[in-house]
């Protein structure tokens, strides 16, 4: 667990894993389970295959770093410098908010985790 991926969705999803400050990196597995269901409900992403030698499911959170911002899309979510223009929903994080449900500790937004009762506090790049 822990491991720094990347998720591509184009015909189909694949996940690969990369180089924690890789611009590819969005995401870090956060825990590995047979189906998808047995993810935390708050995670941002799940990655479900089935083989031949049986089944597996990575819960994904996003990949938060102080060194940059995440551009999030609905499907993938990659590393953007803060005043990357070219890339769009740049989010940089700000602080961790822990015992909570709720963006109220939050000023200027940010992405709840209500099961596992933490907020990211993070802030919109224009």
């Amino acid at each position: 667990m822990g491991a720094c991926v990347s998720l591509e969705r184009v015909e189909y999803s694949t996940l690969k894993i990369v180089d924690c400050g890789s611009p590819t990196n969005g995401y870090k597995i956060i825990q590995r389970v047979s189906t998808p269901d047995q993810c935390p409900a708050d995670v941002a992403q799940k990655f479900y295959m089935n083989y031949s030698e049986g089944q597996f499911t990575a819960c994904l959170d996003y990949a938060w770093s102080t060194a940059d911002c995440l551009s999030i899309g609905n499907m993938t979510a990659v590393r953007a410098a803060c005043d990357d223009t070219s890339k769009p929903n740049r989010e940089r994080p700000l602080n961790i908010v822990f015992n909570t449900t709720s963006k109220a500790g939050c000023p200027t937004g940010g992405f709840t985790h209500a099961a596992r009762k933490f907020t990211i506090c993070t802030e919109t790049q224009k």
